[in-house]
């Protein structure tokens, strides 16, 4: 009888430490609702970027790709002046699970970052991010850790492609939710406030739009830290970013403000031809 007694605490103990690791891996987040007809696969969106604090200036288009679209994954690809991009985000933490760069302006690359790679330990709460730069020596490789305690967490160093695309799967029978940013490395909660509908002029037209305030919570966020804001389309049930603007510096960028300007359905063949010619 002992025996049996001692054979179903062990069950009930290994089925208790299943369910304990089970939500670990899984049941990371529980803000946003993931809604898959509001990812178009196929679409390519081109936006205009600005880093001047004083009035919008185009620096630059950035071009994204929503290659792939599954229950778990979304894979996007960019194409910058000088930078390629890709992004695998996950839909179950609404993270960025894994995200590159490569210079391939051969000119910048004499004196700047050739390639850098960040993957997220979901279990442990850890971005990691490794860099390879060329110096006078030759190739050099760096690494930077970020822990993080709220997810889902994004990340700043990807143009905030992670909370622009979550963002489309707001609850807006809330009117702020608390979120973790990474900015130059550093973990801050942030509180994202629905501020309401808005219409603004962005070079795709006027769009009537939600808008979202960001703020950083704790004293040093709310002494030194910037604002920023984010606008998504009200006219479209994808809810896709129309307009964005961060005032916290983003590696040599003083602010990022990014405004919308085209949606093109593409084909990935027609996407691979595109690459080519840019």
């Amino acid at each position: 009888m002992f025996r049996v007694i001692k054979s179903c605490l062990k069950l009930i103990l290994f089925l208790i430490l299943v369910n304990f690791l089970t939500g670990i891996s899984l049941a990371e987040q529980d803000i946003f609702d993931f809604d898959p007809g509001k990812i178009d696969q196929g679409n390519l969106y081109v936006y205009q970027m600005s880093a001047n604090p004083e009035q919008f200036e185009l620096r630059e288009r950035l071009y994204y790709y929503f290659k792939s679209v599954t229950e778990n994954y979304l894979d996007v690809e960019c194409i910058r002046k000088t930078v390629y991009n890709t992004y695998k985000l996950n839909w179950n933490y609404m993270m960025l699970e894994k995200y590159t760069w490569e210079v391939f302006d051969r000119v910048i690359v004499t004196d700047g970052t050739k390639t850098a790679e960040t993957r997220t330990d979901f279990i442990n709460q850890v971005v990691a991010m490794e860099y390879t730069n060329k110096v006078k020596e030759g190739f050099k490789t760096s690494y930077s850790v970020t822990n993080y305690e709220l997810t889902p967490t994004f990340d700043y160093r990807s143009m905030h492609l992670d909370f622009w695309t979550a963002m489309r799967f707001y609850p807006f029978s809330e009117s702020k939710i608390t979120v973790g940013m990474i900015l130059e490395g550093r973990y801050v909660e942030t509180d994202i406030i629905y501020q309401g509908i808005e219409v603004v002029e962005v070079p795709y037209g006027s769009v009537k739009a939600h808008k979202f305030e960001l703020k950083g919570r704790g004293l040093l966020a709310r002494l030194f830290g910037k604002q920023g804001w984010l606008w998504l389309t009200a006219e479209d049930e994808r809810n896709y970013m129309v307009k964005y603007r961060n005032e916290n510096r983003r590696g040599n960028l003083p602010i990022v403000d990014m405004r919308l300007e085209k949606i093109e359905e593409m084909s990935s063949d027609e996407w691979e031809d595109f690459k080519g010619q840019h």
